[in-house]
């Protein structure tokens, strides 16, 4: 929920064409690709394609003051850069930047600095971003918008008719305990649009993060045709590198969107993601070991009202098994700078939510968001020591159970093309009461679109 505001504003940009109301594509490719790109739409007043840009925002919150600034420009045709840096008081540096460094009593980092190529089929990506894969969840299974930015390279194939996408991602991650180890992720994903994505979308992809004393990126966990479970049969070993491979770690993702028409104006929806990060395939092992999975299922209705608004309603639930983001390598648990690479409370529970969204779907952006959840939190805590012997027979969540409820409210308004105001408020119950955050996005110069 840390950056709740800047998601929910990305919807709402998203939203504010007729795509997840039309009869024919509630879940359409184009929606999907401006969630996805959430980090950088994030509280906007600028429209995503202009040639030149220049933003300034600031903002008040628990971790103190907040500044964000950044400039894009358009380089050649297909060819973008993007910079943007971001300050706060020291108490909100570790939750919102992930970074120590402190002076004066604030702290920054550059939250983007990307080099972009882009044509209708390809995209090649170098820099410094989030690798949030942009699904459009409550609570996210792979990679979420609260892990901080890292220094990755990603390329994406299309293809003529853009039913069919292939991604490949490539990221440093930081050493958690061990600064002369290495950490590395990867990631595989492909997205069907069957029927051009008018009532059904299908993702799939796997992703590793490996670990060593001398490893960097690898050419065998690059091949964009090649899941990494693979390896580990085709001679992935210690003696095919020539040095000690100290650890890896790999998952499977799968996510489903489908969605009809109940009426011109009303649509329902449905979406089911599953995770697959350790399933015992040896009948020994199955005997023994904990699997690690995780799945999220949600129902949702929208409705298009007068004026040009809709509403949208939706439940929400997700399941994780006791170890899932943990694994029993060097390092190799999905974790980067304290944040879970997954659902932010991690493994080991049981969540529910409900949200109530109101929106513009056109002209300026307009939001209103409720969500109310409750959480039931086991007691494997994020980076704990792995021990899935020891849980094969436990409860489920493992005792002792936190309860808590989990309430936000966030609200924008966009009142000129060049400013944007949003708020959020957040409150759970095991925490220490009500977070309140405020922000201001200026558009300070643009050039014209092509």
């Amino acid at each position: 929920m840390r950056v709740l505001l800047p998601a929910l504003l990305a919807l709402c940009g998203a939203l504010r064409g007729n795509e997840l109301l039309l009869p024919g594509d509630p879940f359409g490719e184009l929606t999907r690709l401006r969630l996805a790109r959430a980090g950088e739409d994030a509280l906007r007043a600028t429209a995503p394609d202009a040639e030149r840009e220049l933003e300034l925002r600031a903002g008040l919150g628990k971790g103190g003051p907040w500044l964000e600034g950044g400039a894009a420009a358009r380089l050649a045709p297909h060819l973008r850069a993007r910079l943007w840096l971001a300050g706060t008081g020291e108490e909100g540096g570790e939750a919102l930047l992930g970074t120590h460094t402190t002076r004066g009593g604030w702290t920054g980092r550059i939250l983007r600095s990307t080099l972009t190529w882009e044509s209708p089929h390809v995209l090649l990506e170098w820099g410094r971003r989030s690798l949030c894969a942009g699904e459009d969840r409550i609570s996210e299974l792979a990679w979420s918008r609260q892990v901080p930015p890292v220094d990755m390279a990603r390329g994406m194939l299309r293809t003529r008719d853009g039913r069919l996408s292939l991604e490949l991602a490539c990221a440093r991650l930081s050493s958690q305990q061990d600064a002369e180890l290495n950490r590395w992720y990867a990631r595989h994903r492909v997205v069907w649009l069957p029927g051009g994505g008018r009532d059904l979308r299908l993702a799939c992809g796997d992703q590793v993060l490996y670990t060593g004393a001398s490893r960097g990126p690898e050419w065998s966990l690059l091949n964009p045709f090649i899941p990494f479970f693979l390896e580990n049969f085709e001679g992935y070993s210690e003696a095919a590198h020539g040095q000690s491979v100290d650890g890896d770690n790999s998952s499977l993702f799968f996510t489903l969107d489908a969605g009809r028409p109940l009426s011109p104006r009303l649509r329902a929806g449905c979406y089911l993601d599953l995770l697959v990060d350790e399933f015992q395939l040896d009948a020994a092992d199955r005997r023994k070991l904990d699997d690690a999975l995780g799945v999220t299922a949600g129902l949702e209705l929208q409705r298009q009202l007068p004026a040009g608004r809709a509403l949208r309603l939706r439940w929400e639930g997700s399941a994780l098994s006791h170890w899932v983001y943990i694994h029993r390598g060097r390092e190799t648990s999905f974790l980067e700078q304290g944040h879970v690479i997954g659902n932010e409370e991690g493994g080991d529970l049981v969540e529910q939510h409900i949200q109530v969204q109101l929106y513009r779907l056109e002209g300026r952006l307009e939001l209103l968001s409720l969500t109310a959840g409750r959480i039931w939190k086991g007691g494997v805590a994020p980076g704990a020591a792995w021990e899935a012997e020891a849980t094969k027979d436990a409860p489920w969540p493992l005792p002792p159970v936190r309860r808590s409820w989990r309430f936000a409210v966030v609200a924008c308004v966009q009142p000129s093309p060049r400013v944007a105001l949003g708020a959020e408020a957040e409150r759970r119950t095991a925490g220490e009461g009500w977070t309140l955050r405020c922000r201001v996005a200026l558009r300070l110069a643009a050039g014209e679109s092509r």
